[in-house]
């Protein structure tokens, strides 16, 4: 046994890659604990030891995971949920201290970097990296702008903006809250429910919905140096998963994807959401998240075992995938009995 690792929300996509990822690839080096605040959760019925925990906002929280890494003896922490990422981010440097081990988190400011999509693209736009043109609401007039009415006020947006435009929460996940604008007419509506609902608009990005070729590109660092960069074309997308893959080896996707890793203090791993425009082929990045991906098990598949190279933490090692490698994701069932004979 190499040592005891513990997973957080296990009942997650990324989660059930970095299992089977230890346990399936490397022979039972691992003892594989899991935790999640859902008793009944995928995650459990392969992991080898399991624990029901509060939620991280939970006070109890920080004690429950002190104890459990404590008497589990617990080497590695792999941080899996990105509702996870900033409470982890904000103590991990404390229980490292404390128990010894190695948490697989980054720190808190590439966590709020990446965590908040408007510090995202102003730090993209500091850096020279390209993002797509932004929608800007003022409720006064300003150069090269366009009057709007909604809710029988005038605002103004800029008029260099071009339609589709699609409407992100500055701090959500995955696909919640996402929303396609096709026309000025419907953005107007759109922020009129906004402020019926009493969101307020300057909590959403709005920005030109861009297309073409969708790229995930998973990044494993130690010691902050990029030791494995693996795009992954997304063929088919879910609820903002992608179900269909394909490993592509692209030189400038992993050129755009290494140079906005470098930008954003990653520590450990992210994965970066490119896209290839399909009139002007350039490079936009749409996201980047302080997490690993949920398609991470492709990466693994195709020879990069970023679980085990962050374990393992050699960073003179430079690992290469195979290209040409297709995942097509479906759901497997779980069985169980609660104990009853009702």
């Amino acid at each position: 046994m190499e040592g005891v690792v513990l997973i957080t929300c296990v009942g997650c996509a990324p989660a059930i890659c970095i299992i089977n990822a230890l346990k399936n690839k490397c022979e039972g080096k691992y003892n594989i604990i899991g935790v999640d605040i859902v008793d009944i959760c995928p995650g459990r019925h392969i992991v080898d030891k399991f624990y029901n925990v509060p939620k991280i906002t939970n006070d109890d929280y920080y004690g429950e995971i002190y104890d459990i890494c404590s008497s589990e003896k617990v080497n590695y922490v792999f941080v899996t949920n990105e509702i996870e990422l900033s409470w982890w981010a904000s103590n991990k440097f404390s229980l490292e201290y404390k128990l010894g081990l190695k948490i697989f988190c980054n720190s808190i400011i590439p966590e709020s970097l990446c965590g908040n999509k408007f510090l995202t693209s102003y730090h993209c736009k500091n850096n020279n990296i390209l993002v797509p043109n932004e929608l800007k609401i003022n409720d006064q007039r300003f150069n090269n702008s366009n009057e709007m009415i909604v809710n029988g006020k005038s605002l103004f947006i800029n008029n260099d903006i071009n339609f589709p435009l699609i409407s992100k929460p500055f701090n959500g996940a995955g696909s919640n809250g996402i929303q396609i604008i096709p026309n000025k007419y419907l953005l107007a509506n759109y922020l009129e429910k906004l402020i019926l609902e009493n969101n307020l608009i300057i909590n959403y990005l709005f920005q030109e919905l861009i297309s073409g070729t969708e790229y995930t590109v998973d990044v494993a660092l130690i010691d902050r140096e990029i030791v494995a960069v693996v795009p992954k074309q997304r063929l088919e997308i879910k609820n903002g998963q992608a179900t269909k893959s394909e490993t592509i080896k692209d030189d400038d996707v992993i050129n755009f994807a290494i140079n906005v890793v470098k930008t954003f203090f990653i520590e450990h791993t992210c994965n970066v959401q490119i896209i290839k425009c399909s009139q002007t082929r350039k490079l936009y990045l749409i996201e980047i998240n302080a997490k690993f991906a949920s398609s991470l098990a492709l990466t693994v598949e195709a020879g990069v075992n970023i679980p085990k190279i962050l374990i393992d933490s050699n960073k003179n090692n430079k690992y290469d995938f195979k290209n040409g490698v297709i995942m097509v994701r479906c759901h497997r069932e779980f069985y169980f009995t609660t104990g009853t004979n009702d």
